[in-house]
C-alpha cells in the first residue's frame, strides 16, 4: 500500500454541472485562440485578399511574365514596388485573352459529396484545400458545411462559426419548410470565387428537424423527401457554379443522406491505416443500401483520397492493400501528412490562401505539390467527364 495522501476527486458529484463547466471553459479557451488568429490575420470579411507576385501570375493568367508586365502596366505595387495581382484581377485577364478554365457548355455543374464514416481523415481539410485549388484555376465553387463542428465554416469562411453564424444563416429553415431559399444562406468568403453555406453547432437542429418529419411521415409535404431538400435547394442554384463541393459529417444521419441525395459525385478520404479500411468497408455497406433504396441517384464520379500519407513501412503497406483492392478507384497520387496543412489549418486557412509559409519553405513546397498532384489528377478526369456530356472530341 503506498503511504496515505490526499487523493484528487476520481469523478463528478454532479456530471451534469461538471460537463456544463467542461464546456464553458473549453468554449472559453477557444474563443480565446480564434479571436487572436482574427486580430492578427483578419476575420472572413475583413481578412486582406490574397496575392500572387508576377511570376505566379503569369502562370495563372497563362503568358510569359514580359507579356504580364506590359499588358498590366497599372497592377497595384506592394512597398518595395513590385507588382501584386488578385485573383480577381487575374480572372479578368484571363477573361479578355481567353485562358479561363470554365466548365464546357453543355456539360452538368459537379456537386461532390465528401463523405465518411469516420472522423479524423482529413475530409474537411481536402474539401477545403479542393475549393481554394479551384477558384484559383478559374472556376466558381460552392462549399457546403454539413457538419454541426463548423470546421469547414472556420478554414473556408474564417470566422468562428458559434460566435459570427446566426440561425437565420444556416440552411436550417430553408430546408425543412423552403428549399427554394437555400440561395439566401450564401455568402461570399475572403478567397475569390469561393462561396459557401455555413454551419454551427445549431446546425444539429436540422438533423434532429429532417428525422422528426420522417418520423411524422411529413417528409414530402413539400413533395420532396427528407433526404432530397438539399438536392431542390440546389436546383435554381448549381447554374451558377462548375462545383458544388458538401463536407459531410462522420455518421449516416439524414445530414449526410440530403448531400449523398444531392450528388452526383462522390470522394472518400481514406488515412493508409487498417482501422479506416475497416471504417471504409462498413461504410460501403452503408453506401450500397442508401443506393438501392434511391436507384434515380446516378454516381457519376467516385474516387478514394488516400490522405495523411506518410512515407514510412506500415502507411506504405496500408496504401498498397487499398490500392490492390479497390484498384482505378483510387487516386494515383496521395495527400501526404504535412506540417504545413496543419499550419494553415490553424490559422483557419488553406496552404493557398497563406500570404507566405508558416513553417519552413520547404514544408510549404512539399505540401503544395502533394496537394497540386492530387487535385491535378481530379480536374484532369472531371475534364475528361464534362467533354464527353458535352460532345467534345477532346
Amino acid at each position: 500500500m503506498s503511504p496515505v495522501r490526499e487523493m484528487k476527486a476520481l469523478g463528478p458529484e454532479d456530471p451534469k454541472d461538471h460537463f456544463a463547466n467542461l464546456a464553458i471553459e473549453g468554449s472559453d479557451a477557444l474563443d480565446e485562440i480564434r479571436n487572436e488568429l482574427i486580430r492578427t490575420h483578419g476575420d472572413g470579411k475583413n481578412r486582406t485578399e490574397k496575392t500572387w507576385g508576377i511570376q505566379e501570375a503569369a502562370v495563372m493568367v497563362g503568358r510569359s511574365v514580359p507579356w504580364l508586365r506590359e499588358n498590366d502596366p497599372d497592377a497595384p505595387k506592394n512597398e518595395v514596388g513590385h507588382g501584386r495581382w488578385t485573383l480577381g484581377r487575374i480572372n479578368e485577364i484571363r477573361d479578355k485573352i481567353g485562358t479561363r478554365v470554365t466548365r464546357p457548355a453543355g456539360a452538368e455543374t459537379l456537386i461532390i459529396a465528401f463523405s465518411k464514416l469516420k472522423g479524423g481523415v482529413g475530409n474537411t481539410t481536402s474539401c477545403a484545400h479542393l475549393a481554394h485549388f479551384l477558384a484559383k484555376m478559374g472556376f466558381r465553387v460552392l462549399v457546403i458545411d454539413f457538419d454541426p463542428q463548423g470546421s469547414m465554416t472556420q478554414l473556408v469562411g474564417g470566422v468562428n462559426p458559434d460566435a459570427s453564424i446566426d440561425m437565420e444563416d444556416l440552411p436550417n429553415e430553408a430546408l425543412l419548410n423552403d428549399p427554394k431559399s437555400l440561395q439566401y444562406t450564401i455568402r461570399k468568403t475572403y478567397f475569390h470565387n469561393v462561396h459557401l453555406i455555413p454551419a454551427n453547432q445549431m446546425l444539429q437542429d436540422l438533423e434532429l428537424g429532417l428525422n422528426q418529419q420522417f418520423m411524422n411521415e411529413n417528409d414530402d409535404e413539400f413533395g420532396v423527401p427528407f433526404h432530397k431538400r438539399l438536392k431542390e435547394g440546389l436546383e435554381p442554384i448549381k447554374d451558377n457554379y462548375d462545383m458544388v463541393l458538401i463536407d459531410c459529417p462522420p455518421s449516416q444521419g439524414s445530414l449526410t443522406m440530403n448531400a449523398l441525395g444531392a450528388a452526383n459525385a462522390l470522394i472518400n478520404p481514406i488515412r493508409p491505416m487498417l482501422l479506416d479500411r475497416a471504417s471504409y468497408v462498413m461504410y460501403t455497406r452503408s453506401l450500397s443500401s442508401f443506393y438501392e433504396f434511391n436507384p434515380d441517384i446516378q454516381i457519376k464520379y467516385h474516387r478514394l483520397l488516400i490522405s495523411q500519407f506518410k512515407n514510412v513501412k506500415d502507411p506504405i503497406m496500408q496504401g498498397k492493400a487499398i490500392r490492390k483492392l479497390y484498384g482505378d478507384l483510387v487516386l494515383s497520387n496521395t495527400i501526404m501528412d504535412s506540417q504545413e496543412i496543419k499550419n494553415a489549418s490553424g490559422r483557419l486557412e488553406t496552404v493557398y490562401s497563406l500570404d507566405r509559409p508558416v513553417g519552413g519553405r520547404d514544408s510549404y513546397k512539399r505540401a503544395l505539390h502533394s496537394l497540386d498532384s492530387v487535385f491535378n489528377e481530379m480536374v484532369d478526369e472531371i475534364f475528361y467527364l464534362w467533354n464527353m456530356e458535352a460532345g467534345n472530341d477532346e
